[in-house]
């Protein structure tokens, strides 16, 4: 009887062991309702965002490639491939190339204004135009001289004038700073050398007057006679501007 009882508790829980192993699955397999009140959670598509060390280790846009001058990018052309001290000793001289080009923009621009001052003495005047006809052109500037002390500009030019002829410039700046003004101009031309007058009310004199000039008048003597008139001496005194 004991044998008996022990073999049916051994059976039971024999088949006790066999239904959890055959509900164990399918448990697993059994999905609850979904909520509506918590919809599913939506996750933004990554994007890249902009490297924020971009300007700190020389990541630019194209644009700003090129801001430097002719001389800043050539400097660069030409060391793109030199060694790297040679690179930073030229990154260390580009303030002064850069201060050099400003210099050369600038000195371009008032030798332009100058030359077309001169342009407009020599056609005002009629002696160079008697000399070299009404037609009066500058030509290409074969020398160039400039300084500047105490930021007093001087720039001095010589050009070739249409009709064999050669001009020479002289450019200051006032005391108080600005671009230089024509304070002198000659020409040179047919055996002649002629001091052209670079005030707006001036002119040259008439061909075949004659005159002597001081620092501030010119003194202009001619006689007239016959026909009724009678002889007289006409004195004019003309102030230049």
């Amino acid at each position: 009887a004991r044998v008996a009882r022990r073999n049916a508790k051994a059976d039971t829980r024999m088949r006790a062991l066999m239904l959890l192993a055959l509900l164990a699955p399918s448990a697993a397999l059994i999905v609850g309702p979904v909520s509506r009140r918590c919809p599913a959670t939506r996750h933004a598509a990554a994007t890249m965002s902009n490297n924020p060390l971009a300007r700190f280790f020389g990541e630019k846009d194209k644009k700003d490639k090129k801001k430097g001058g002719a001389l800043s990018n050539g400097l660069d052309e030409l060391l793109k491939d030199a060694p790297l001290p040679v690179k930073l000793a030229a990154q260390l001289a580009k303030p002064l190339i850069g201060a050099l080009e400003v210099a050369l923009k600038e000195g371009a621009a008032d030798s332009d204004a100058l030359l077309e001052s001169a342009q407009s003495a020599l056609e005002r005047d009629a002696r160079v135009t008697a000399l070299l006809g009404p037609d009066v052109q500058i030509g290409g500037v074969f020398s160039t001289a400039s300084s500047n002390m105490n930021g007093q500009k001087t720039i001095q030019l010589q050009f070739s004038i249409g009709g064999g002829a050669t001009g020479a410039l002289r450019g200051e700046s006032p005391q108080d700073g600005g671009a230089p003004k024509l304070v002198s101009l000659q020409v040179s031309g047919g055996g002649q050398q002629l001091d052209v007058p670079v005030g707006l009310g001036s002119a040259g004199s008439s061909a075949g007057s004659e005159g002597t000039r001081d620092d501030s008048s010119r003194n202009v003597r001619s006689s007239r006679g016959g026909g009724g008139m009678g002889d007289g001496i006409i004195d004019i005194d003309a102030t230049e501007g």
